[in-house]
């Protein structure tokens, strides 16, 4: 998910409320996000 600047100057992650007030806050909380999703197992194909 982006991090998406508001109208209200504050930023939002995703279609999330607007609740960073800086983009670095934004992007922490994006990793943190991402790291904390289950990973999907890749199987073999062949």
């Amino acid at each position: 998910m982006p991090c998406v600047k508001c109208s209200n100057g504050k930023w939002r992650l995703g279609s999330g409320k607007c609740m960073y007030t800086t983009l670095e806050n934004c992007k922490k909380a994006e990793q943190a996000y991402n790291a904390s999703k289950p990973k999907k197992d890749k199987k073999d194909t062949k």
